[in-house]
């Protein structure tokens, strides 16, 4: 079972737990309705139990992880589970090998009951606290819960967990531009949990050349290059002090600045040779018909139409689309332009190879003032050249 079957199981026991819970809080222990819900937990569990000794969750900034991954629910069960822990005051929850039956229905009628008993661990179900700290090590246990201690984790620890949750979020980018072609609503949902993540896992010391994904195949192109383009815009964005509302709104512009080429038609952005003059003109629509196409969308920053309409405005304000006077794009569109760019020489597409990077700061260095602003060229190039 690879890592993403494993969060999609444990996602499966966490909503089939909270079912049960919420079951037992409207009948008596006795009710009929009661035990199928309790049977199809254990069943979960002891499943996943024969895969993997133990099985943690953690309450951990309002989020539920497992193996370094925040799970992910439809609907409201994740939120729903969080509430009822809290309200327990269990921020941990440790299922063993061997778990009987009896140990987590003892529990389940624990978390669905209105008083305020205590929760007890037993021999497969071990329940405590969270607790941040620098080094390993518990802290002294609260009667039967027992605190667990986290160390700090190095600089390549978090990068390896950026770089996990950068796979899910490629992911996620695939199914959701794939629902896009098709002709379906665009679930925003989506694209602000991916990058709420990446901003939270970000931190300075990393390098962006270090969190970018290789290119593999062409189709998946589209949906791995603007989640490249997130993260390096991510970087200098956080580098240049943006934080909170502003760094994710920046993050959302740049996820779906490209949002327009999936209404190009395929054979022309799959085009593997040069473009005809009248394939560009087609081509170039893709910054309106994406800004056009983004308006329609709820819960959308206006940031994000900009980045769109703007992406291939040059500094110097020639590009496309062409807009009357000296035009000067938004300094987010001008970072997204940075990293677009940067992105498109590095990945190998059907008609070249992928660019040495020696190559590709040359020929970026020799569009400073036209097609980049010279200020955030020189950020950005330190920034991967650290």
């Amino acid at each position: 079972m690879d890592m993403q079957d494993y969060c999609d199981q444990l996602s499966l026991i966490v909503s089939q737990l909270t079912a049960a819970v919420t079951n037992v809080g409207l009948y008596p222990p006795t009710h009929p309705r009661v035990a199928p819900y309790i049977d199809r937990t254990h069943q979960s569990l002891t499943t996943l139990l024969e895969i993997t000794p133990q099985v943690t969750l953690m309450l951990i900034n309002d989020g539920i992880i497992s193996n370094n991954r925040k799970l992910v629910f439809s609907g409201s069960t994740g939120q729903v589970f969080l509430r009822i822990l809290k309200k327990k005051g269990v921020e941990r929850i440790s299922f063993i090998t061997g778990l009987p039956r009896s140990h987590l229905e003892d529990l389940i009628q624990g978390l669905a009951a209105t008083d305020a008993k205590k929760l007890h661990s037993t021999s497969c179900i071990k329940l405590g606290k969270v607790e941040i700290a620098d080094e390993t090590g518990g802290g002294e246990g609260d009667g039967d819960q027992e605190d667990i201690g986290l160390r700090k984790k190095t600089i390549d620890e978090q990068i390896g967990e950026l770089l996990d949750f950068r796979e899910y979020g490629m992911s996620q980018m695939h199914d959701l531009y794939n629902a896009i072609k098709q002709g379906d609503r665009m679930d925003v949902r989506v694209i602000h949990s991916i990058v709420g993540e990446f901003v939270r896992r970000f931190r300075r010391e990393m390098n962006p050349l270090s969190l970018l994904a290789a290119i593999k195949s062409h189709d998946e192109y589209t949906f791995v290059h603007v989640t490249n383009v997130a993260l390096l815009v991510i970087c200098q964005a956080e580098a240049l002090g943006f934080s909170g509302a502003n760094l994710h709104d920046i993050g959302v512009a740049a996820l779906l600045h490209d949002v327009g080429k999936l209404i190009i038609p395929e054979n022309i952005v799959a085009k593997p040779g040069a473009l005809t003059s009248q394939e560009r003109g087609v081509m170039e629509q893709h910054a309106i018909l994406g800004a056009q196409y983004l308006i329609s969308q709820k819960d959308v920053p206006r940031l994000a139409l900009l980045a769109a309409l703007e992406h291939h405005i040059k500094f110097d304000g020639t590009g496309y689309p062409s807009i009357p006077g000296r035009w000067r794009p938004h300094i987010v569109c001008q970072m997204i332009t940075v990293g677009d760019v940067f992105d498109a020489m590095r990945s190998r597409r059907p008609y070249r190879d992928a660019m040495p990077l020696p190559d590709i700061i040359a020929i970026m260095r020799s569009s400073s003032g036209t097609m980049f602003n010279p200020m955030l060229l020189n950020f950005f190039l330190q920034l991967i050249e650290r």
